[in-house]
């Protein structure tokens, strides 16, 4: 049985993320600033910007996921969501290389591409967007996710620990997919996450798959589900919101996802579960 640090355990994910691990036969520890009733094991309360808090509580574990961050940009101010969570993933790579624990999943975000917050929109070079496509974000939130993936090649560099850097695209839960179908039959409705999104239960397969997998270096995963979730075809959205964009990599037909997960897929043996409403 592999002992399993989890930060961010009381978030969104984290809750789906704990109970798959538990059903998987791992121990976990569930790390958080905040304990949540729905969790079926004690947390470990950790300010994850004090280094001695992070190195006492992933003492003794095999791995990490480190999912604790805050969530998006201009929730908080921009200096305190930079700081929370650049701070917070170095101190986790910091403790897991001096403690010896070699394996450290975290998440990123299709964000770190720098689409879903930038000042103005701009168009991706090409699609569907892969793991190669430049990194241009210019907000708190995406260059954080950026630097996050920085400081993981560091200390792979440096104390060889892998990781794997999960680019969640909108994570959502089952009941809120359900309900795409009354919402997303505008092209400007999600246009900035270029309308993926990804089923939380999915998501947190992902992580679990990333954490068996594996892996010598650091390698960014997009985790988005295979089709947009839309009610308008993948090519028709293209027309209406990105004309200029004419170099096409893949199969965009139907409804496709204009992020491509096949990096994914091939790593982890990971498959997400079809849009229930096609």
């Amino acid at each position: 049985m592999k002992k399993i640090a989890v930060t961010g355990s009381s978030g969104k994910l984290g809750h789906f993320v704990v109970h798959d691990l538990l059903e998987h036969g791992c121990e976990v520890t569930c790390i958080d600033q905040t304990a949540s009733e729905m969790l079926p094991v004690s947390t470990r309360m950790t300010h994850l910007d004090q280094l001695g808090e992070v190195y006492d509580v992933l003492a003794g574990h095999d791995a990490v996921l480190h999912l604790a961050a805050i969530p998006g940009a201009f929730i908080y101010s921009n200096d305190f969501t930079f700081h929370n969570n650049v701070q917070s993933t170095y101190n986790v790579f910091e403790a897991a290389a001096g403690l010896g624990i070699k394996k450290v999943v975290f998440a990123s975000s299709e964000c770190a591409y720098g689409i879903g917050f930038a000042k103005d929109l701009h168009a991706p070079d090409y699609l569907p967007l892969d793991e190669d496509h430049p990194l241009r974000p210019e907000d708190c939130y995406g260059l954080g996710k950026l630097i996050t993936e920085e400081i993981a090649l560091a200390f792979w560099r440096r104390s060889q620990v892998s990781s794997f850097a999960l680019r969640f695209g909108f994570i959502h839960l089952p009941d809120e997919i359900d309900a795409f179908p009354q919402k997303n039959q505008d092209s400007q409705y999600r246009l900035r996450n270029l309308w993926n999104y990804i089923d939380v239960r999915d998501a947190a397969a992902a992580c679990r798959l990333s954490l068996e997998a594996s892996l010598n270096g650091v390698q960014p995963l997009n985790i988005v589900a295979d089709d947009t979730g839309m009610q308008i075809e993948s090519q028709q959205l293209i027309r209406e919101t990105f004309p200029q964009i004419l170099d096409i990599r893949g199969d965009l037909s139907g409804y496709r996802a204009l992020i491509s997960n096949q990096k994914a897929k091939d790593s982890l043996g990971w498959q997400p579960r079809p849009c229930p409403f096609r």
